[in-house]
């Protein structure tokens, strides 16, 4: 099993799975979106073979009030001689996050490098109540 989650310290996947004596992996950023944990998953599923990937999103993330505009306005004002680098960038803006979830899963089940096999789940987390909620695509 390998969890992808966000770095945010109020999600923690060992209270999800750790209590059950569950042994997984995890990959973190912000967000806990897919396209960057790809190259993780890549190499975890090379060494070790994983058997499902979950990938979990949170309310009041991060990503849910930074919007990529913002984050280029902001990064061009910082360094105004990487304006054209800065306006290819995406960080993974969360609008809606059911939709994030499932795409983030697609992107797994869809990506080339990753058995056709793989179990993909989707949940979102809520902070203030602890419950994780499946998301189904």
């Amino acid at each position: 099993l390998l969890a992808v989650t966000c770095c945010d310290p109020r999600v923690l996947p060992d209270r999800f799975f750790g209590g059950i004596g569950m042994k997984f992996s995890e990959v973190r950023n912000a967000g806990g979106r897919a396209s960057e944990a790809l190259r993780s998953i890549i190499c975890v599923d090379q060494m070790l073979g994983v058997g499902a990937v979950i990938v979990i999103h949170h309310t009041d993330c991060g990503l849910t009030h930074l919007r990529n505009d913002y984050l280029h306005k902001s990064l061009t004002e910082k360094a105004p001689k990487n304006a054209e680098e800065i306006a290819e960038m995406e960080f993974g803006e969360i609008v809606d996050l059911k939709a994030s979830v499932v795409e983030d899963m697609k992107i797994l089940k869809d990506s080339p490098y990753l058995r056709k096999n793989l179990k993909v789940y989707g949940y979102v987390y809520d902070i203030k109540t602890g419950k994780l909620q499946e998301v189904k695509e």
